[in-house]
């Protein structure tokens, strides 16, 4: 019972295998060719993001007074398709970005405020991250904020 367990087991196994080594296969003009599984997503158009900077340094900050600073990340959509920022998620509370939801037309440009408090924060060298999460295959971009909170 044992041996025709493991049988019917190995016959499962080869056979799903062929199956998926023939169903890269297609018969094209020139005989058979590959497609690849990724190939229908790469030949669709993509939007893509490039931004102008994707760090960027706020200085000294205090934390006293004057302890919100923000900058803008300016990008541009690469792609040639409408790109959708479908979200905009910092690591922390002290960092708030701020976006529009509105499509970014291929070649036109886009921002990302980020804002970032220094009240209450500990004193010295900081980096923050900010993840941009967008319609595309490469589907997120990180930017970063960084400084010195002083005070």
């Amino acid at each position: 019972m044992q041996f025709y367990r493991r049988f019917f087991f190995s016959l499962m196994i080869l056979g799903s295998l062929s199956v998926l080594a023939y169903s890269g296969l297609y018969a094209g003009n020139n005989g058979l060719s590959y497609i690849s599984a990724y190939s229908a997503v790469f030949d669709n158009p993509q939007p893509d993001i490039r931004f102008e900077e994707t760090t960027f340094n706020f200085g000294e900050i205090s934390r006293s007074h004057k302890t919100k600073r923000t900058h803008a990340f300016v990008f541009e959509n690469v792609g040639d398709a409408d790109l959708q920022v479908l979200h905009v998620a910092s690591g922390c509370g002290c960092t708030v970005p701020k976006y529009s939801k509105s499509p970014v037309k291929p070649g036109k440009k886009g921002k990302i405020e980020v804002t970032f408090d220094a009240k209450g924060r500990q004193l010295g060298n900081f980096t923050k991250s900010v993840t941009v999460y967008f319609n595309s295959v490469k589907s997120y971009v990180r930017i970063f904020v960084k400084g010195k909170v002083v005070e």
